[in-house]
């Protein structure tokens, strides 16, 4: 029975019913598609921190540096 080895694999009950496990699916797929939502945001933020990053030392090295005469006390 391929059903049972899969039940034992999994470490479920043989008694399980098709609710349980289709409302453990849907646990899985909604914390899914958080986790998924979360790493998109954390991409998007990550992505547009190089490019800021990235654009900031290309405006450094086109602006020519200014030397300032300080004197030291």
């Amino acid at each position: 029975m391929p059903t049972m080895q899969l039940l034992d694999e999994l470490v479920l009950p043989k008694d399980i019913t098709i609710a349980d496990v289709s409302q453990s699916i849907q646990e899985f797929e909604i914390e899914r598609d958080a986790l998924q939502e979360f790493f998109d945001d954390m991409l998007k933020t990550y992505t547009t921190y190089q490019e800021m990053k990235d654009y900031i030392k290309s405006r450094e090295a086109n602006t020519p540096k200014q030397e300032t005469e300080e004197k030291s006390l």
